[in-house]
This record gives C-alpha cells, structure tokens and sequence, in this order.
C-alpha cells in the first residue's frame, strides 16, 4: 500500500479516485498470493520473479492512461455565456476497445471521472467483457 493511501480510511473527505486507489491496492495485497502461486503456476522462474513480474503488472494497471478536459462556452436563452467544464477519462488500454469515464457538468471534476473510469475497468475485468 502506498504511503499517500494508507490513511484513507480515517481521512475527513478523500478523493473519490484516491478511494478507488485505496481498493485497487487492498485488492491487490489479497489477490497477490493467488496469482503467483496458481494464475502464475506455469510461468517457469523463482517465486520472487513471479512477485517482481506481479508486482509490475499492477503498476501497469494502477495510473488511470489518458484525461482529456475540455471547456465549450454556452449560449443561454437570456444571453449571457456560460463556460461548461467537461472530462473524459480512459482508465486502462489493456483490453481495447477502451471505456471510461465522461462527464459534462458544472459541479464535476477530473479527479470523479478518472474514478469512475477506473471503476468501469475493474468491473469490466469481473464480468470478463473486452472494454
């Protein structure tokens, strides 16, 4: 678990991505065991190269690949502009073709969107579809 996350769960109001973080990484300390001794059982090396080969492939999978933010002016019936805030979020290019996260809003950020991509991901992974 990385030292910026471990007080996540005590913490006031965290990020809705560093919570998805948080998971990801409990997720990983649980799951570890299994994928090195029976989803890695055919992978002829050392035990601690398995880890090191593990161990990489999380860090692959982690960081959330691509966040685009864009901001469009809009016209409202009385005249006057508004700028909108809009985010689009692609997670993990592992299995393509890519999901994410898509936000238009004016209470939304980039930090809901790279969460929700990265939720899309995870669950994606569970139900074994190919984005």
């Amino acid at each position: 678990m990385p030292d910026r996350l471990v007080e996540i769960p005590e913490a006031q109001h965290p990020g809705f991505f560093e919570m998805v973080e948080y998971f990801f990484h409990k997720a990983c300390i649980l799951a570890e065991d299994k994928l090195i001794d029976e989803d890695m059982k055919n992978v002829r090396t050392t035990r601690e190269e398995k880890v090191k080969k593990a161990h990489g492939i999380l860090k692959i999978i982690e960081p959330c690949a691509h966040v685009l933010e864009v901001n469009f002016p809009l016209l409202r019936d009385d005249g006057t502009y508004e700028m909108i805030n809009g985010y689009r979020a692609q997670h993990s290019h592992h299995r393509s073709p890519c999901k994410g996260g898509i936000r238009y809003s004016l209470d939304v950020c980039a930090d809901e969107v790279k969460a929700l991509s990265a939720l899309m991901t995870y669950k994606c992974a569970c139900v074994d579809v190919p984005f």
